[in-house]
């Protein structure tokens, strides 16, 4: 079966050595199963969620370079209501999904705490990435800590590249801080990884070899690439894939557009149906569009401004337009195709 064929064996036992083996089972088995639904899908010709983007708030102190959210949703302080969030997992697994992304603004602060927590004891049986910037872990993750080491919950740190670039994105003092959390989390033995957003400024650090074997050291086991703010890397994104680029990564990697980079494809990206913190659910979490209320979960794949985002891709996919590579992406892919197993 496909998903087996790109799960890499070595990865995971890699991931052995430093995270609880519950909790490892708990990620690679949600994992086994959303890339079997989209293969399942692909086959059948039909697209459906596969994944639940919840936007815990808006709320964020950050001023983050390439952030979509306006100012005025930032300095909002309210949170999603227990009732509320109850109802999008309710419904979400009614429908199969069982990846849950807890997103903000910032999604951990003392005031979202007791929701994420009254979320992952509620659902043991799905499994829940937050998005984090990791201020409050650095500073209050001894107050966290029985939390954290729920078997079904994995903090995603954003780390945009090296201390200098990191913090030139995301604000002085944000490499420290994820570091810090992270040293945490690996002395906890939780499973937790990286999101780096794709920017032109950093592209060649965060796909640097460097980069990816830090990461590893530091106890991450995974890393997101998020290209929501410069689309236009996309491509470049696909011709390292193509390089061999992910067999030779000490890190899974994925690729908000892409999928994982073992089968990388538009057909192979996450189908994700957003709530936002009022309840409603939107098509996009950039666009914003509103499709419906929590009830038309289950439907969303028959909603044609849903399901057209998708459609459209897996076209895409399955005849992709010819580009040029730049002289950068040409030389990536060299280094590519050259580079040492780092395994």
């Amino acid at each position: 079966m496909l998903v087996f064929k790109d799960l890499n064996v070595g990865k995971v036992a890699n991931a052995l050595a430093h995270v609880n083996p519950v909790t490892l089972a708990k990620f690679v088995s949600t994992y086994v199963y959303h890339e079997w639904q989209i293969d399942r899908q692909n086959k059948k010709g039909i697209v459906a969620p596969t994944q639940m983007h919840i936007e815990l708030t808006t709320f964020c102190p950050k001023r983050c370079e390439g952030c979509y959210i306006p100012l005025t949703d930032k300095l909002d302080p309210q949170v999603m209501s227990k009732k509320t969030a109850r109802e999008a997992v309710r419904r979400g697994l009614a429908a199969k999904i069982r990846i849950y992304h807890l997103l903000g603004g910032e999604p951990v602060s003392e005031n979202t705490l007791p929701l994420i927590q009254m979320l992952v004891e509620s659902y043991p049986w799905a499994a829940f990435y937050v998005c984090t910037n990791a201020s409050y872990l650095a500073r209050h993750g001894d107050s966290a800590g029985v939390l954290l080491k729920a078997h079904n919950l994995s903090m995603n740190l954003s780390v945009d590249g090296f201390k200098a670039t990191s913090d030139s994105i995301r604000g002085r003092g944000s490499y420290a801080d994820v570091m810090g959390a992270a040293s945490r989390l690996r002395e906890l033995r939780c499973f937790f990884g990286a999101t780096a957003a794709v920017l032109p400024g950093n592209f060649d650090e965060i796909l640097s070899p460097d980069f990816l074997m830090h990461l590893k050291e530091r106890g991450f086991s995974y890393l997101f690439y998020s290209t929501s703010h410069s689309s236009e890397l996309i491509p470049q994104m696909e011709v390292l894939a193509k390089g061999g680029f992910y067999r030779k990564s000490p890190l899974p990697l994925y690729v908000n557009a892409l999928g994982n980079l073992g089968n990388f494809s538009p057909n192979s990206w996450a189908r994700l149906a957003y709530v936002a913190k009022n309840g409603q659910v939107l098509n996009d979490r950039q666009e914003r569009v509103v499709v419906g209320d929590l009830e038309v979960v289950h439907q969303l794949g028959s909603m044609p401004q849903w399901a057209k985002k998708y459609r459209a891709q897996g076209m895409a996919g399955k005849a992709q337009a010819a580009y040029e590579m730049t002289e950068k992406t040409a030389y990536r892919l060299e280094e590519a195709e050259a580079a040492p197993y780092l395994f």
